[in-house]
């Protein structure tokens, strides 16, 4: 009897003490929720928030003689109002649902700027008082820009407020106010490092993804150059062996900014590999990933591009554009342009992007640039005149990919600075020796 007795009694104590972390598992959540932050305390608190507003509570309660104290906030549509921290009440209170702000007739008048106080029972039911008291006062709670909710007292004993009482009671609700405000800067603080982290991580990766060796491609020289300002985008450049030797060369430029730009321009360079190995002719190529980017997204996602094959034996060159993305030949008398305006990928299923086939004389160079390059005319868009691009690099024409490259470098960033507002651009040369 005694060993089943000692058995009762500690599965008694261990659900008191399930009961006792359930209650401050609750007021950590409510609290939590208070600040608009969800998860752990921070690594470098050693008082949670629920006890640091616990703490406020109990201390401006028991300063003017109150028994209990709540803290009410709206919700985000700002029509209800919940408890979430509280001391003196019952802590089932905090489960309890929102209560409605429409008819809250002291809290409507705490949050107009006033303080409300109910010295008598009969004033309580007037002005709706949200816990069972003989007396109260109601305060707002906000920082300098928000209205955040209302800071109740309640006392069991009908009692005046005094000035000073309630001069406190208002001090009390600014502390809270302060509390809430410091956990979400930190919250939000956190955040941002840890989005600036993902950033950076996302940089990397799509600046491992940019070609850096060389194809072999003889009597072929290729370059290429992605200035992405922002950090992360939908602007690359790529360049791959096919299996009958050619070489296939591809730009694109998403029609959006930011991390949606660099998995839309992700996902036009690798249904471009994918379906280069399949197709040789390049307008084919590019309808097939237009198909890809229509059927694929719900009609938001757009990207211009060029898709061009480089035969090293013939010397042939045939290429396709779509959308704001501009080729042309530098020759010894000036530029000749390759490209013609066309509709981006992705907006329509059944669009026909038509190949083009050019033969580069040797010494001549194709430059491949997206729309918004800075050059010494301004920005390079469909309709820009490239003339005085052509001009200005004149006295590299007949050198390697990589110096005439470096050349159309130099002028872009001397053109105009490069600040991380700017979309960015990418740019390719193919000269053939």
């Amino acid at each position: 009897m005694a060993k089943s007795n000692r058995s009762h009694l500690r599965i008694y104590h261990e659900r008191v003490d399930e009961l006792s972390r359930s209650r401050t598992a609750l007021a950590r959540r409510e609290a939590e929720l208070a600040a608009g932050i969800a998860g752990a305390a921070h690594s470098d608190e050693t008082v949670h928030l629920a006890e640091r507003l616990l703490a406020v509570l109990r201390g401006g309660a028991e300063g003017i003689g109150c028994q209990a104290a709540g803290l009410y906030l709206l919700d985000a549509a700002t029509t209800r109002l919940k408890l979430r921290t509280c001391w003196g009440l019952a802590p089932d209170r905090l489960v309890e649902p929102a209560r409605p702000l429409r008819g809250a007739v002291a809290d409507l008048e705490a949050l107009t700027g006033h303080a409300v106080v109910l010295s008598h029972p009969a004033l309580l039911d007037y002005w709706h008082a949200p816990e069972p008291c003989a007396a109260a006062v109601c305060v707002p709670v906000s920082t300098a820009t928000t209205l955040l909710g209302t800071l109740w007292m309640f006392s069991d004993e009908p009692r005046e407020f005094s000035d000073r009482e309630t001069n406190l009671v208002e001090i009390v609700a600014g502390r809270l106010a302060g509390e809430l405000e410091r956990e979400m800067l930190l919250s939000d603080g956190m955040a941002s490092a840890e989005l600036r982290h993902q950033v950076d991580a996302g940089r990397r990766l799509l600046e491992s993804q940019l070609p850096q060796i060389t194809p072999l491609a003889d009597p072929w020289e290729v370059a290429g150059w992605t200035c992405q300002p922002a950090g992360v985008g939908g602007i690359f450049h790529d360049w791959f062996a096919l299996p009958d030797g050619s070489v296939a060369i591809s730009v694109g430029d998403a029609q959006t900014r930011g991390l949606e730009a660099a998995l839309v321009g992700q996902a036009v360079r690798s249904a471009l590999r994918a379906h280069a190995a399949h197709d040789s002719d390049p307008g084919r190529t590019l309808d097939r990933v237009s198909q890809d980017l229509w059927s694929g997204s719900p009609g938001d996602q757009f990207a211009a591009a060029m898709y061009a094959v480089l035969s090293p034996h013939s010397g042939q060159l045939r290429l396709a554009t779509a959308g704001n993305i501009r080729a042309g030949v530098l020759q010894r008398d000036g530029w000749q342009g390759l490209t013609t305006s066309a509709i981006p990928l992705g907006v329509q299923s059944d669009r026909g992007y038509e190949a083009r086939q050019a033969t580069l004389r040797s010494g001549a160079a194709l430059i491949i640039l997206t729309d918004g390059i800075p050059t010494p005319a301004g920005t390079a868009g469909m309709g820009a005149d490239l003339t005085a691009l052509a001009d200005a690099l004149k006295p590299h024409y007949g050198t390697s990919a990589a110096r005439l490259l470096g050349a159309i470098r130099n002028l872009a960033e001397g053109a105009a600075p490069v600040d991380a507002g700017h979309g960015g651009w990418a740019v390719m040369v193919i000269t053939r020796r």
